[in-house]
């Protein structure tokens, strides 16, 4: 769902971008506006998404019952949601959402990263190919697994801030032991982070999640420059097909 919003929401930034700022095709500033703008706004929409989720991944921790699991959690993601607003309000939903911001970053890194990574392969690697014809996959592929790797070296912790932010149920803090000193804002979770390991304790789990996330972003990225491209050439000779019927 997040990068089904992104991409078109990063397309239409950088048109406005481009058009309204004037900002030059290939600058730094043209992707890491766009990036930064288009982080936001769908980190906004899909916080509620990710605290869920949070909330049923790290539910094994407090119990191992399945009939209390899907009393909290079923199947339908909504009606999670509305169990959630009921019991601890609405703002719960967003719990993270400060953690999430300081991820804008992780947009703001990568697809600068990420265009200038292309450039670079089609200009000294993928020269064999028409510049209208795009990147190659291989190339695609490997700067989106690249860049990938980096970025999460630099950003990860917010995501592990988030989480813990998210994991805080409300209607625990007066009587469970396993809430004690988190909280649900991000100085709390950041003093208990540091307390348990230092800096470490920020990249909890980050080997397991690049493995996860890098055939992921590499699918992703690789189908959505072929369509992008399909859809493109597709539309001018649509226009240039309408140009002739004119003349």
């Amino acid at each position: 769902m997040f990068h089904a919003l992104y991409f078109p929401l990063y397309e239409q930034a950088k048109d406005f971008s481009r058009q309204t700022l004037q900002l030059e095709e290939g600058s730094f500033s043209l992707y890491a506006v766009s990036a930064t703008v288009s982080g936001i706004l769908i980190n906004c929409i899909t916080n509620p998404f990710w605290m869920v989720r949070t909330r049923m991944q790290a539910e094994i921790f407090r119990s191992m019952c399945e009939d209390n699991y899907r009393s909290k959690y079923p199947l339908n993601i909504f009606k999670t949601m509305r169990i959630i607003y009921q019991r601890e309000g609405f703002l719960t939903l967003y719990n993270g959402l400060s953690a999430s911001m300081i991820g804008v970053m992780h947009p703001l890194i990568y697809f600068p990263l990420y265009e200038k990574s292309k450039i670079y392969f089609k200009r000294n690697w993928d020269t064999d190919k028409a510049e209208e014809e795009g990147l190659s996959s291989r190339y695609v592929l490997i700067s989106a697994i690249f860049c990938k790797g980096v970025t999460s070296a630099l950003t990860y912790p917010h995501e592990v801030l988030r989480a813990r932010m998210q994991d805080v149920r409300g209607y625990e803090k007066a009587h469970s032991s396993y809430v004690e000193g988190q909280g649900s804002r991000i100085g709390q979770a950041v003093r208990r982070l540091w307390s348990e390991k230092g800096v470490l304790s920020f990249y909890d789990g980050f080997w397991i999640n690049l493995m996860r996330i890098s055939p992921s972003y590499a699918i992703t990225f690789v189908l959505y420059e072929y369509f992008s491209l399909f859809f493109h050439q597709k539309l001018a000779g649509r226009d240039a097909h309408d140009s002739d019927d004119d003349d």
